[in-house]
């Protein structure tokens, strides 16, 4: 004959078991989701960073541009190729390869 307190201990166990594995497919997709989330957030957190730097370099360079004259000119002559008058600009440009001699040396 069958304990019946047997029977009961089985479907608690069962029981736990399913709400266990219930409990785990709703909390691990989240929990994996707040994981990808969380790394994100680190990412973006060093992008603000590289970026407010880059944004007061520029505002640095807006400040020399607005206020210093050598700089000014500075910047005119490496990006628009300006030069002051009088001035003789030479462009050396790399040499090419020497051709091949066709003939043979005695």
């Amino acid at each position: 004959m069958r304990n019946p307190r047997n029977g009961k201990k089985w479907l608690l166990i069962i029981a736990c078991t399913c709400l266990g594995g219930f409990l785990m497919y709703l909390f691990i997709p989240t929990y994996s989701t707040l994981v990808r989330y969380g790394k994100e957030g680190e990412d973006l957190s060093v992008r603000i960073k590289d970026l407010r730097k880059e944004n007061e370099n520029l505002q640095i360079e807006i400040n020399k541009l607005n206020n210093d004259p050598v700089y000014i000119e500075k910047m005119a002559r490496k990006e628009l190729g300006m030069m002051r008058q009088g001035e003789i600009m030479y462009k050396m440009t790399p040499d090419e390869k020497p051709q091949e001699e066709t003939g043979k040396k005695e």
